[in-house]
């Protein structure tokens, strides 16, 4: 799940997370890039609009999905 942390935004722009479960223990990773709160969809956890910087991150988030699926 992925997921930004709203309290702690600072000019519009908030830390994205990926939270992972496994056997109810829950962790939280920062993957350290900001994102506009406005642009951010909470309920699809990507980004919404056409533009270079939107599809780019939307990619980067399909990439880092990929790359803990494979860990687990």
């Amino acid at each position: 799940m992925f997921w930004v942390y709203e309290q702690r935004a600072k000019n519009g722009e908030a830390l994205v997370y990926v939270r992972i479960s496994v056997d109810n223990k829950k962790l939280n990773i920062s993957l350290k890039r900001k994102v506009n709160l406005s642009l951010w969809d909470s309920w699809a956890q990507r980004l919404t609009g056409t533009d270079a910087f939107s599809l780019e991150f939307n990619e980067f988030l399909h990439q880092e999905y990929s790359r803990f699926f494979q860990c687990y």
